[in-house]
């Protein structure tokens, strides 16, 4: 996949306009362990808040928020991957995912008026519908960026490429956790020792941990998986779920902090796999993977009313029953509510192009 010219620079490799359906498949399992992630969240689901501590429950929960923690961050290695290779994008796919989720908190809104949970005041009417939802920020801001981005990447030679990730990897993963680690060994906050800004690395919920994951992901474009032993990455996945579990007990936050190199390598590890899984064209996967965004858009309405709070403390077996078709459930209804938004605001976007980009050519 890595080409070369007589400025030994680096050539992305174009990728088939077609989506890869062994990655519409991790897209769909991320959207998944998203809900299961809030679901166990002491905050939103309240899994790990309710259980009893010690029991094998609360193990479980914690080991599978240690496993699937990663998910935010596989989604931003996917568009490295495959964003990489363009030198334009079309604006408008911004403009459709500011009015999806203008469209659901304006929705929220009025049910909660008709129910009788509020009354209709202007002033919080206009609160309700502002899109302040931080993925969608951060993801449009990368998106903005990434033609941009895109040059950075193709006019560096190999060695340089190789330099900046681990720069970036440093920088922002490695340095800013350690400055957690010392928070906790000195027992109070450390204010302007970040790289990011002057409040810490905001668990990793910032447009740099983002640019750095997309960077990661083009250059995993740029290495031929197919000679990655495939053993090894799962022996090493497992052990470092294994350290991130271990490492929760000790402190939750900076554990599952997703600028912790511990969870971006689970990242990695995870996309490998996944590429080097051959299913062909599924179109079942592909349809089910559109609707993605509106899943994770969707799902915490519904979390905090499936009764986490007594199911997380069943035995093992029927909290594990309660968590899978829970989850299943939620994804199945957000993907239907989903399609029928789809439906109803196609006509609005369809076959609308607002280009933006550069004019020099990405090879």
């Amino acid at each position: 996949m890595v080409g070369g010219n007589v400025n030994n620079k680096f050539i992305i490799a174009t990728e088939k306009n077609s989506r890869h359906s062994n990655i519409e498949l991790l897209r769909i399992l991320c959207g998944l362990n998203v809900i299961i992630l809030h679901y166990a969240n002491r905050e939103i689901g309240g899994g790990l808040e309710y259980v009893i501590e010690g029991s094998a429950n609360y193990y479980i929960l914690s080991y599978l928020t240690s496993l699937l923690c990663c998910s935010v961050n596989i989604f931003i290695l996917i568009s490295g991957y495959f964003l990489s290779s363009k030198k334009e994008i079309n604006l408008i796919r911004v403009f459709q995912l500011f009015i999806e989720v203008i469209f659901i908190n304006m929705g929220s809104y009025f049910l909660d008026v008709i129910c009788g949970e509020r009354k209709f005041v202007f002033h919080n009417f206009i609160n309700a519908i502002l899109p302040d939802n931080y993925f969608l920020i951060l993801y449009c801001t990368l998106f903005i960026l990434s033609p941009y981005l895109n040059i950075i990447i193709k006019e560096l030679k190999k060695r340089e490429f190789n330099r900046l990730v681990i720069i970036l990897f440093f920088l922002f993963s490695f340095w800013e956790i350690s400055v957690d680690i010392l928070e906790i060994v000195k027992g109070s906050s450390i204010v302007g020792l970040s790289t990011i800004g002057i409040w810490g690395n905001q668990e990793g919920y910032t447009i740099i941990n983002f640019i750095m994951l997309y960077m990661i992901g083009a250059y995993i474009h740029l290495v031929n998986v197919n000679e990655i032993n495939i053993k090894k990455i799962f022996c090493i996945l497992v052990l470092n779920s294994i350290g991130i579990t271990i490492w929760s007990r000790v402190d939750e936050a900076t554990a599952w902090a997703y600028c912790n190199p511990l969870v971006i390598l689970e990242g990695v590890l995870i996309f490998i796999i996944f590429l080097r899984i051959n299913i062909g064209y599924s179109k079942i996967i592909n349809s089910l993977a559109k609707e993605v965004f509106s899943v994770f858009l969707l799902h915490t309405f519904f979390i905090d009313k499936i009764g986490i709070k007594t199911a997380v403390n069943y035995n093992f077996g029927w909290m594990m029953i309660h968590l899978i078709l829970s989850t299943l459930g939620i994804y199945t209804i957000c993907y239907l509510g989903g399609r029928i938004y789809s439906f109803i605001t196609r006509p609005l976007f369809k076959n609308k192009k607002l280009v933006w980009g550069i004019d020099r050519e990405i090879d």
